[in-house]
């Protein structure tokens, strides 16, 4: 293995600092020899005296760390591996302070790629002495009886944000979820902020009362809403939890996207509606838009924020997610029922038209954002007519205090997270 299989390997890791730190060893096991499989066998025996102390601390586990570590061999150290990853991470960061940052999406959904980075840029802030440790949910499901045996009890563990606790998305989400709160009762577990909801059906109320046993059988257990009424369930049903309401994270995002995106030239009107079984917008309505922008003589086109089926790795998150903000920042209007959709308009100063949801997210989530002027809340139809004409004719740039907005939003959270750790 030679440098620029190294750099192959590596380019994928997150964070400059662990990169280069995985770098330098791979180079220092591999470069220097000329037998690839030997090298292998070095670095993997570095790995399993790394984590030898957490084996022998639990003699009666099912988990056989050799065979976790025969499995990187066999697949010829492949570190985009799950299992490659955790040995990995528990040889670098093995003396310092930890957050475990699990079941982060994978899948296509932009908005959610998005609150998992704002999210971490939070954390970065706050947590300035802490490592971040980033985990996929596909990292969950292959390997999490070795993180298991990595996590100590005084590492803290944050679950991702989003619209997803609840019976909405369960295997997925709130499986894991309640899975991760069952292992780890004696951790600080913090969910970022959260919409929660359980259908008024058999499902939604069997599956509201096991998680409602799961989260308030853990007294470490945080679970942050993002509006009142998510606020009101999580009160009502999970007493014993410890329930925080806060701004969704990708708010944080405005002064830096803002800033960078300032003077992009803008045109034209872009729909980014949703299809999906959160849809609840008449396609009718979405067609006489369109026909009204052809009429005034405006382009516009279509976006998709969600694809299901669509992997996104890690090396090209942020990349992924800038592409569709500049889409949002070259608009001079944004039309959406995605909640979003009215985030990346406001953080990229665009004008929005946004509908309502099938549930109150959205309009519970514009509490932060409710002296904004061009963000416009399931106006009628007539005024959606005057707002096309107003934007399509206007080249002004709009101004706003984003700097104060995102001060604001890192102290809210600052101070929720006060006593857990904090800077």
């Amino acid at each position: 293995m030679n440098n620029k299989d190294i750099n192959t390997i590596c380019w994928w890791i997150p964070f400059r600092k662990l990169r280069n730190a995985i770098r330098n060893i791979l180079e220092a096991y591999f470069v220097e020899l000329n037998d690839t499989k030997g090298a292998m066998r070095s670095s993997i025996l570095n790995l399993n005296n790394s984590i030898k102390q957490i084996e022998n601390s639990n003699s009666n586990s099912n988990l056989n760390l050799n065979n976790s570590i025969k499995q990187i061999e066999n697949s010829n150290l492949n570190l985009n591996n799950s299992i490659g990853k955790i040995l990995l991470y528990a040889n670098l960061y093995k003396d310092k302070k930890k957050i475990y940052y699990l079941n982060t999406p994978s899948y296509g959904n932009l908005g959610d790629q998005a609150i998992a980075l704002a999210s971490i840029d939070i954390l970065k802030e706050i947590f300035c002495d802490y490592e971040i440790l980033d985990f996929y949910t596909g990292d969950w499901s292959i390997a999490k009886d070795l993180m298991i045996k990595m996590i100590n009890t005084d590492d803290i563990i944050f679950l991702p944000g989003g619209g997803n606790l609840g019976n909405l998305y369960l295997e997925c989400e709130e499986i894991i979820r309640r899975e991760i709160v069952q292992l780890f009762p004696d951790n600080k577990i913090i969910s970022m902020p959260q919409s929660i909801t359980f259908t008024d059906d058999e499902e939604g109320r069997e599956q509201l009362n096991i998680s409602k046993d799961v989260y308030n059988a853990n007294v470490n257990l945080t679970i942050m809403v993002r509006g009142e009424t998510s606020y009101n369930v999580s009160k009502k049903y999970f007493q014993n939890v410890n329930t925080i309401l806060a701004p969704d994270a990708v708010f944080y995002w405005g002064e830096k996207y803002h800033q960078q995106f300032k003077n992009i030239e803008r045109k034209d009107v872009l729909f980014v509606m949703r299809n999906d079984k959160e849809k609840i917008m008449d396609d009718t309505i979405i067609e006489q838009m369109k026909f009204k922008c052809q009429e005034l003589g405006m382009c516009y086109s279509n976006i998709e924020m969600n694809n299901a089926i669509d992997y996104i790795p890690f090396y090209s998150r942020e990349e992924r997610v800038e592409i569709v903000l500049k889409q949002f920042a070259s608009s001079k209007l944004v039309i959406t029922d995605r909640l979003h959709g009215m985030i990346f308009s406001f953080i990229t100063n665009t004008p929005c038209i946004v509908f309502k949801s099938f549930d109150d997210k959205i309009a519970e989530a514009r509490y932060c954002i409710e002296d904004v002027s061009f963000i416009h809340y399931d106006p009628p139809m007539d005024e959606i007519y005057s707002l096309l004409i107003k934007y399509g004719n206007n080249n002004e740039t709009i101004e706003y205090d984003y700097s104060s907005l995102s001060k604001k939003i890192l102290d809210i959270y600052r101070e929720m997270f006060n006593g857990v750790a904090v800077k």
